[in-house]
């Protein structure tokens, strides 16, 4: 198989014809893996390495493949268990005739001394250079996507803020950032009782948070102020009570020594 008439080809097709973005990065991943392979008629690799290439699901590459077979791009044999290996064949999409003949009609015009070394010396340089290049761009474009995956799982890494509650690094200072470090602590408080004593379990404790802690949270801050004042107006009652008490408690008064006083002075 020539990769670049196989490429001039395909895009001739899609001139006519769609795929999806899943069918049409599998197709070139698969001509890619077949130029590493020396152009087999059949080649095989498993689902994992192909999904691995791809940054895709196994669900999402038997769509893709399946999608390519019915379209006449390729044909498959599919494994019976879940991690056979599957094997693949590309349809040639160019005229190989057209391009046995003039192979023919290039070895007679050299053989007659029609075409110079040095032509042919060039065309094949040319050929080479072009396959390489495509070869070195196709598979700095699967590096650069894996790099992108693997880089965007680190970014998922999550931190233990307390024994039930994991979450980002980029959540926690977006909570952070939005309602301050201590009220952030405090719905991360809320939700660890909760789950410790629940047994409840979330996909996203940040979600949770956002979902329902944060209002039970701000519900106890804007508590505190009416406990508050509820707490001095007893605390005033109680001092008014303690000060008559006191006072009575300070004179006493006998009522007939008093009118008898009152009554010597008259």
């Amino acid at each position: 198989m020539n990769y670049i008439k196989q490429l001039k080809a395909l895009y001739d097709w899609l001139q006519e014809n769609r795929l999806t973005v899943s069918a049409n990065s599998l197709y070139h991943t698969l001509l890619m893996i077949n130029n590493r392979c020396g152009w087999l008629d059949w080649f095989q690799r498993t689902n994992q390495s192909i999904c691995g290439l791809l940054g895709i699901s196994e669900n999402t590459l038997k769509a893709a493949r399946n999608e390519l077979k019915q379209k006449g791009l390729i044909d498959f044999k599919a494994g019976n268990k879940k991690n056979d290996i599957t094997k693949y064949h590309i349809v040639i999409l160019y005229d190989e005739e057209q391009e046995t003949v003039s192979k023919i009609d290039t070895q007679v015009d050299t053989q007659n001394g029609w075409v110079s070394n040095f032509d042919t010396q060039t065309d094949t340089q040319t050929d080479t250079q072009t396959d390489t290049q495509t070869d070195t761009q196709t598979d700095d474009l699967y590096k650069h996507k894996l790099k992108h995956k693997l880089k965007h799982k680190q970014k998922e890494n999550k931190n233990i803020y307390a024994e039930f509650v994991t979450m980002t690094n980029a959540e926690y200072e977006s909570l952070v950032s939005t309602y301050g470090e201590e009220m952030t602590m405090r719905m991360i408080e809320i939700l660890d009782n909760y789950k410790g004593a629940s047994g409840k379990k979330y996909k996203s404790d940040y979600r949770a948070i956002l979902n329902w802690v944060v209002d039970k949270a701000q519900k106890e801050k804007s508590d505190i102020p009416k406990a508050d004042k509820q707490l001095n107006q007893n605390n005033v009652v109680s001092k008014d009570k303690n000060w008559f008490a006191n006072y009575g408690g300070q004179r006493k008064y006998n009522i007939a020594e008093l009118e008898k006083d009152l009554l010597g002075r008259g």
